[in-house]
Parts: structure tokens; sequence; C-alpha cells
């Protein structure tokens, strides 16, 4: 793997899993055959990377789900300003 490359979005998905399932940075890069260094500039380079990890991490398993999230903070922000 070029690692000047970003990361393919079926590598993304990947890694996802394998961190949803519980795997740690060190196995997720094992399994995937990339380096720790590379994963961490990944995650340092690229903001949606690394909240999509963050969301993985904490149990957040679905894009419908994250989506959903998001609109629930726009209304929170909404009712916020309308006081």
């Amino acid at each position: 793997m070029n690692p000047r490359r970003d990361p393919t979005p079926a590598l993304v998905d990947r890694i996802l899993a394998l961190v949803r399932s519980g795997a740690t940075r060190p196995e997720t890069c094992s399994a995937l055959g990339i380096s720790t260094g590379l994963f961490d500039r990944w995650v340092q380079r690229l903001p949606n990377f690394s909240d999509r990890l963050a969301l993985a991490r904490h149990g957040f398993a679905t894009e419908r789900e994250m989506g959903r999230r998001e609109s629930v903070r726009q209304a929170i922000e909404h009712l916020t300003e309308a006081e």
C-alpha cells in the first residue's frame, strides 16, 4: 500500500468493522497489513476518518445512527437558538 494515499472506502469499512468488533489498533493494522504509523497518520490527517473511527470505538455501528445523531444535535442547536 502506498503510504501517500488515503485509505479506500472499502479499507475504511474493513477498519471500522474490526474496530467495532473490539480489535485494538495494532490488531487492526496487523490484520490489514498496514503499519500503525500509517494508521496514525490517517487519523491525524483525515478528520472524517478520525471521527468515524471514534464513533466505531464507542459502538455507533451504522451510518444511519450517525446521521440520526447529527439530526438530533442540529435540532437541539435550533431549539437553543430560538430561545
